[in-house]
């Protein structure tokens, strides 16, 4: 709530009194062009930067994923999404495909490989 923030070697703030939020049943992408504060805004929800000035307030429920430009570095594009969390953390199939279906992933995308998506 009427969040300011500025690095400690900055003139100005990057962010000016923001306020912001969020539903828990909300799914949100932050884009923008490099440089513009999309990786600072985040440290301040998930709190690993703390506010110049104003607080962040965060619902005890509250979870954030991360998906960044290099984390599909990280994906097998030949297989599809249940088969890497099948892989991965060696789950049953059934608890593979709900487990993508809770992060919202609609059902038909499951056995697609990642490549195609």
């Amino acid at each position: 709530q009427n969040v300011s923030f500025r690095y400690e070697t900055a003139v100005v703030n990057l962010f000016e009194k923001v306020d912001f939020g969020i539903s828990l049943e909300s799914r949100v992408a932050i884009v923008g062009p490099n440089g513009v504060g999309k990786s600072t805004f985040l440290k301040l929800l998930t709190g690993d930067l703390i506010p110049t000035s104003g607080e962040v307030v965060r619902n005890l429920r509250l979870r954030i994923g991360r998906f960044d430009q290099h984390s599909g570095e990280h994906l097998a594009a030949e297989e599809s999404a249940v088969e890497y969390l099948r892989r991965l953390f060696d789950l049953p199939y059934e608890k593979a495909r709900k487990q993508l279906g809770s992060f919202g992933l609609a059902s038909h995308a499951h056995t697609i490989k990642m490549k195609d998506l």
